[in-house]
């Protein structure tokens, strides 16, 4: 019969002491001191809120990605107000994949009220700021035949902090303001039908939104026939060569033709009636080539910052007032540009 030490059991009973009184002491203290930093933790937010002055007025202009983050975020502590062509938030870099699959829109669309409970939503668009008296003067949309549209009449609206994310144009579909939800949704079904119901279609443009775009509809549809017209020498540009290489093989396997250092020359494009009822666009290139497809989808990067509203108001001088007008042309040719392909 092993006989165990006295001074081994000692040292197995006070293990079990040191062990039981963890047990009994230092988690509870453990779990009390987490509820303690909790209750500071509220108590600081709530000190924070009270010494925001709830008065306070806050507009923010756009409802993209940094508008509605902010928006959202101080909505509980101070008057906010967002400013937005669009009464809803989209995720953009999904629009690409609604236009082959419509379903998929209602993942990317958020009404912004939804979202935005403690925060005044106007619909409409920002036409001046006067930072001198703190003002904000914008048309609200008003809804004529499904189409939101500004009213004749302006608004003024008053703020002590104004924050600006006006964010930037894209030519249509991928983006367009203006628009309520239940529209656009109709937008991107007729473009979705459309791509259905063609057989050659055209991009303009070699960065990501036509390597993506491509993408997309090689998935759905592999037979279509596809055409990129691209200034420069090689599909985006702005990314590795590695990338580039990648891009371009994986296009070329599915047979798409890609024309490098060519530019469409967009006063040429004009549509063509065919005898069975069906209707072309066709188009010539700088260098004198002509291409024809069924479908033209205008890829050539951003247009403009969304910032007219800060270049000046009636009262301005003349050179301003041409400024805008010219702009506002160059906005209305693109529009015209891409309505007339769809």
């Amino acid at each position: 019969m092993k006989v165990v030490p006295k001074t081994h059991a000692l040292k197995k009973l006070i293990y079990a002491i040191y062990v039981f009184a963890l047990m009994v002491f230092f988690y509870p203290v453990r779990i009390a001191l987490r509820l303690f930093k909790v209750l500071v933790y509220i108590l600081e937010k709530k000190s924070m809120g009270d010494k925001l002055d709830k008065k306070k007025k806050v507009v923010v202009i756009g409802g993209g990605f940094a508008g509605s983050t902010v928006a959202k975020k101080l909505q509980h502590y101070l008057d906010v107000t967002l400013i937005d062509t669009k009464n809803y938030f989209e995720f953009t870099p999904s629009v690409l994949r609604t236009l082959v699959d419509v379903d998929h829109l209602k993942k990317i669309q958020i009404i912004h009220g939804d979202y935005l409970p403690n925060t005044s939503v106007l619909q409409g668009k920002a036409e001046f700021v006067n930072m001198d008296e703190n003002k904000v003067m914008y048309s609200p949309f008003v809804n004529e035949a499904e189409n939101d549209v500004p009213q004749l009449k302006k608004k003024e609206i008053d703020y002590d902090y104004l924050v600006l994310c006006s964010g930037s144009s894209y030519n249509p579909p991928f983006k367009n303001p203006n628009l309520i939800i239940s529209t656009r949704a109709v937008e991107l079904a007729n473009c979705s039908d459309r791509i259905d119901k063609s057989q050659k279609l055209i991009m303009i443009g070699g960065g990501t939104v036509t390597v993506e775009l491509c993408g997309e509809i090689i998935d759905k549809y592999p037979d279509k026939e596809i055409v990129i017209v691209h200034s420069r020498e090689s599909l985006i540009s702005r990314a590795p060569k590695k990338a580039q290489d990648y891009v371009t093989n994986w296009l070329l396997k599915y047979n798409v033709t890609i024309m490098y250092k060519e530019r469409v020359i967009l006063e040429s494009v004009k549509p063509v009636d065919h005898e069975d009822g069906t209707q072309t666009m066709i188009m010539e290139t700088n260098s004198g080539k002509t291409i024809e497809g069924d479908m033209v989808f205008l890829c050539t990067g951003i247009l403009s910052p969304n910032s007219e509203f800060l270049k000046g108001d009636d009262n301005d001088d003349n050179d301003n007032d041409n400024n805008n007008n010219n702009i506002k042309k160059e906005k209305e040719s693109v529009s015209i540009f891409y309505y007339f392909f769809f």
